[in-house]
């Protein structure tokens, strides 16, 4: 199972051969570099420390401890920011697509919880 080196998410490549699926990056392999052409599907470090303080720093699903990222100077899993609604089908977002990135649609899950739900609407 492959990392993502921009976001650090680990996923399943079978599924998700045409990039990573949690920050839109993609790597091209004749020039070597990674692309993140997909922006709006990157959530802000302002939402992402808002979902993060709403649930206490606990993983949505198992409510394991999370930290920011990889680097952070306590213990815990790495937080997911996730869709409830997923991303991949933000066509069909109650509230339009232009706000799939809106807080009620986001949720801090431990990896383990983000990949076993893959692109199913649970929260």
């Amino acid at each position: 199972m492959p990392k993502c080196s921009s976001c650090d998410s680990w996923f399943d490549w079978d599924e998700y051969n045409k990039g990573c699926p949690f920050c839109g990056s993609y790597y091209e392999s004749d020039t070597g570099n990674y692309n993140f052409n997909n922006e709006s599907r990157v959530i802000d470090r302002t939402s992402r420390y808002e979902v993060l303080k709403r649930q206490k720093w606990r993983c949505n699903f198992c409510n394991t401890m999370l930290k920011w990222d990889k680097n952070s100077n306590w213990e815990g899993e790495t937080a997911h920011i996730d869709h409830i609604h997923p991303y991949t089908k933000r066509d069909s977002y109650i509230n339009g697509v232009a706000k799939i990135n809106e807080l009620e649609n986001l949720q801090a899950l431990c990896p383990k919880c983000n990949l076993g739900k893959g692109k199913k609407e649970v929260n």
